[in-house]
C-alpha cells in the first residue's frame, strides 16, 4: 500500500527509499507472525468444540430423544405398515399363537427375554437394550402407569411427530400415538400383562367393538359410561366409554366422541356406533373374572382402575342387557341410542 502512493512523476530520493524499503520490509514480516497467532487469539473457533465434548449438562439432555433412555419413536411411516392397522388381531409367526396369546406372548409363561426377542423380531426396536431402559421422560401411558409393586415395565410407543408438549396436554397436538407396554415380575421375569395404547387421531386405523365381537364373540361383562354435551350448542361433543372383559383374561377400554343428532318432531338424542374407531386401550392379563373374582395388583392397576373411578353396567347407559348390546353390533344400522338423560 505504501509503494501504490508513489508518484511516478517525482522520483524519491535515497533516504526516502530507504525509509519505504524498511517500512516494507516490516509489514512482510509481521504478516506470518500475526497468521501464527490468529488461531490462538481467536478462542471461539476452538473452544466450544471441547465444550461440547465436555460438558455434561448436553450430556444429559441429549439422552432423552435417544432410543437407550427414552424408548419411543418418532416415525409417521410405521402408522401405514399392516401391523400397526391391525395391532391386536394381526398375525403371528407362531400359528398356534391366538388371543389371550400375542405374537407369541402367554402371560405367566413367556419371560423378560421372550418380551425383548419379540419387541426385536416384530417391531424391530430394542435391539439397543431399551425395552427395559429406564425411564427420564415422556408423554405416553408408559410412564403414567399405576405402579405395581414386585413388577417392572417396559415397552415401546411410536409417535407420528416429536411431541411438543407437557404430559397434559392435548394428544392431538402431537399426532398420533400407538404404544405396546408389558409388565414383567421382578423376581422371577415372568410376563404379567401386556398393554396396547392407540390413540389415532386419524393417523391409522383402530380397532372397533364390532370387529372385537366377530373376533373373539360376546364378552363375558360389558361396562359404559357416556357424557353429554349441551343440545344448545350443536358443536358440543358427546362421548361413550365401553370396557370389553373376556374372561380368558382380556379387556378392551374404548371411548368415542359423538354430536347430537336431531330428532324427529324436535329435540336432539345420542347414538353410538359399534362400527365407529376412537381410542382404544387393549389389555391381556391373567384369567378374569371381574363379577366374582379378585383381581391380581397389575389387573387391579389396568382393569380395575375404570370401575372404581367411573363405569357402570352396560344397561344403565344404553338401557339394553348385554347380550341384547351385543347382538345390535351386527345389525344393518349398528348403532344404538342412549338411555335418555334424566
Amino acid at each position: 500500500m505504501i509503494i501504490a502512493t508513489i508518484a511516478p512523476s517525482n522520483p524519491p530520493r535515497w533516504g526516502a527509499l530507504m525509509v519505504v524499503c524498511l517500512a516494507v520490509l516490516a509489514v512482510a514480516c509481521a504478516v506470518p507472525a500475526a497468521s501464527q497467532h490468529t488461531p490462538v487469539a481467536s478462542p471461539s473457533l476452538a473452544m466450544p468444540t471441547v465444550t461440547v465434548a465436555s460438558s455434561p449438562t448436553v450430556a444429559q439432555a441429549t439422552p432423552t430423544r435417544q432410543l437407550a433412555t427414552n424408548p419411543d419413536s418418532y416415525d409417521s411411516k410405521f402408522f401405514q405398515t399392516p401391523l400397526a392397522n391391525d395391532i391386536l388381531f394381526a398375525p403371528s409367526k407362531d400359528p398356534d399363537c391366538l388371543l389371550p396369546c400375542w405374537q407369541g406372548l402367554r402371560v405367566g409363561i413367556s419371560n423378560r427375554e421372550d418380551v425383548e426377542t419379540m419387541f426385536q423380531e416384530v417391531f424391530q426396536v430394542g435391539l439397543d437394550g431399551s425395552v427395559f431402559a429406564p425411564i427420564e421422560v415422556s408423554y405416553s401411558k408408559y410412564y403414567d402407569s399405576a405402579d405395581v409393586p414386585g413388577t417392572q415395565v417396559g415397552g415401546h410407543t411410536w409417535h407420528s411427530l416429536p411431541p411438543q408438549r407437557t404430559p397434559h396436554t392435548d394428544v392431538a397436538q402431537a399426532g398420533s400415538l400407538l404404544g405396546v407396554y408389558v409388565r414383567v415380575d421382578r423376581d422371577t421375569g415372568l410376563l404379567r400383562g401386556i398393554e396396547i395404547d392407540q390413540d389415532a387421531v386419524g393417523g391409522y386405523r383402530v380397532h372397533t367393538a364390532q370387529q372385537i365381537f366377530e373376533k373373539l364373540g360376546q364378552p363375558s361383562e360389558i361396562y359404559a359410561r357416556a357424557g353429554f354435551g349441551t343440545t344448545s350448542d350443536p358443536d358440543a361433543k358427546s362421548f361413550t366409554e365401553l370396557l370389553l372383559v373376556y374372561r380368558e383374561g382380556l379387556a378392551f377400554f374404548l371411548s368415542f366422541g359423538f354430536l347430537p343428532k336431531p330428532a324427529e318432531g324436535g329435540g336432539y338424542f345420542y347414538e353410538y356406533c359399534f362400527d365407529q374407531e376412537g381410542y382404544a386401550a387393549d389389555f391381556i392379563v391373567n384369567p378374569l373374572d371381574l363379577k366374582n373374582g379378585p383381581m391380581d395388583p397389575v389387573q387391579k392397576a389396568w382393569v380395575g382402575k375404570f370401575l372404581t373411578s367411573r363405569l357402570n353396567p352396560v344397561t344403565a347407559v344404553f338401557d339394553l342387557t348385554e347380550e341384547e348390546f351385543f347382538q345390535r353390533a351386527f345389525e344393518e344400522h349398528p348403532c344404538v341410542r342412549l338411555k335418555p338423560q334424566e
